[in-house]
């Protein structure tokens, strides 16, 4: 009977102990990581709305721990590297970003999302403001070709 007394007081010890573990580790690590849905319309959100089918199927969702964008509707598990091989913005709020780096990391699975959205979602990552009005977005695909947008 001592002895089966001695293990439960073990195992809630152990119990405690593990608990206040994880804890200890979530506050270090911070908190997780945060989905986010590029939607067709251009706009970048968190995955917390109901979206319809419709709009799901075309919507891509962005997944930070393994840095790669997946199409929703489509099924294919081969990522690729996006075909922009480095981008840049210019504004007069923020001067000149240039997140090729981050760009090169992200892959996706089916097409590439517009530059716009590719910035709103570094935007969104990295707690950075990034205007969407009044900048010059440059960027090169993977062909070589470079090519400039201003949005007013």
């Amino acid at each position: 009977m001592d002895y089966l007394a001695c293990c439960q007081r073990t195992s809630k010890i152990v119990d405690e102990y593990w608990s206040w573990m994880k804890e200890q580790i979530r506050r270090a690590l911070g908190p997780p990581p945060v989905f986010w849905y590029l939607l067709p319309d251009g706009r970048v959100t968190r995955p917390c709305i109901a979206l319809p089918t419709d709009i799901h199927a075309q919507t891509y969702r962005y997944e930070p721990k393994m840095e790669r964008l997946t199409r929703m509707g489509v099924i294919n598990f081969r990522y690729k590297p996006l075909g922009y091989l480095s981008m840049k913005i210019e504004s007069e709020t923020v001067g000149s970003l240039d997140i090729s780096d981050w760009v090169g990391d992200l892959r996706a699975n089916h097409t590439d999302p517009p530059p716009l959205q590719i910035i709103q979602l570094w935007s969104l990552v990295h707690e950075k403001y990034v205007p969407i009005k009044n900048i010059t977005i440059s960027w090169t695909d993977s062909a070589g070709e470079t090519q400039s947008q201003r949005i007013d």
